[in-house]
């Protein structure tokens, strides 16, 4: 394969994120990455629609998006959307706005993104993949990948994430109350998780996991080269209660990481990433910050 340059947009729940890069047939060399926190997904969970605002927010950055990409002369483009336009019932109003502005997304199913995920683990940390858990946590889902022997022996993809499940169950500022019952949520979307073996390794992918590295790691400004392959210990977790949980979004957004969006909805990533850490007895976390558009771009070295 001649180098070539190529576009990867993920439209998410919470964000959309756009990677550039040139390839070959061995490699991938970032030229442009930027992550726009768009929210899209507010209030789905309430209305089952996307409403006029978070629309014209998404539409607003991938215009950026698109303006970046005339940049850069990129050969071909990618996008793929995830469980907002998954799940909204005006999914196809909001395909045509974007397929406006010469942008096509292909809605992914919750399986297709694990795969995707996979193969950013495989590439990213194959000696972890003899025995691993990946979880991503996102706005609106959350997927777990299973490796064994470098193979994914479990994926599936769970309808919770860090929007839906925030606007589900929480006020302003967060109480016990809130607490106990987003736990209770959380367990009961997760009970039938089948896997039996013992796990050596856990991976964690997306902006809540990413977000707490840079917190309990003091990564600041958010640095994606330190953070990616960072660790988050057990130990973290009494930091991490302390500035994320019993305040409100306005002590949270103090916390210089954390922009307004992603400080509204990072109590209910965190509780989810609590629970699967503590449920499957691990001592640390491998943080990954290498998401979905970069499985995208992995899928073209084939």
């Amino acid at each position: 394969m001649k180098n070539k340059i190529i576009s990867s947009i993920d439209i998410g729940t919470n964000t959309i994120t756009l990677l550039v890069a040139k390839i070959n047939q061995a490699s991938i060399f970032p030229l442009y990455e930027k992550e726009f926190i768009t929210s899209l997904g507010e209030g789905l969970s309430i209305n089952k629609s996307i409403k006029k605002d978070a629309i014209d927010r998404c539409l607003k950055n991938l215009i950026t998006c698109k303006n970046i990409i005339k940049k850069y002369n990129v050969e071909d483009e990618f996008c793929v959307a995830t469980s907002a336009l998954r799940q909204a019932k005006n999914k196809t109003e909001i395909i045509k706005k974007i397929n406006d502005i010469n942008i096509y997304p292909k809605i992914i199913s919750g399986d297709e993104e694990a795969n995707l995920i996979g193969t950013v683990i495989k590439n990213e940390f194959p000696l972890l993949c003899k025995n691993a858990l990946v979880i991503d946590i996102g706005g609106g889902s959350t997927e777990l990948i299973y490796f064994k022997n470098y193979k994914i022996k479990y994926k599936r993809s769970f309808e919770i994430g860090s929007v839906t499940l925030y606007e589900k169950i929480f006020c302003d500022p967060i109480n016990q109350s809130n607490i106990e019952s987003c736990l209770n949520y959380i367990n009961n979307k997760f009970n039938d998780i089948s896997i039996n073996n013992k796990i050596d390794f856990l991976i964690g992918v997306g902006g809540t996991i990413t977000s707490l590295s840079a917190i309990y790691n003091n990564i600041i400004p958010y640095d994606k080269q330190i953070i990616h392959k960072s660790k988050i210990p057990k130990k973290a977790f009494s930091l991490l209660d302390k500035k994320l949980l019993h305040n409100s979004v306005l002590d949270r957004v103090k916390i210089p990481v954390l922009e307004y969006k992603r400080a509204l909805v990072i109590p209910a990533g965190y509780l989810i990433f609590s629970f699967l850490f503590k449920k499957f007895f691990f001592n640390e976390i491998s943080v990954c910050e290498k998401g979905l558009k970069w499985g995208v771009v992995f899928n073209e070295l084939r």
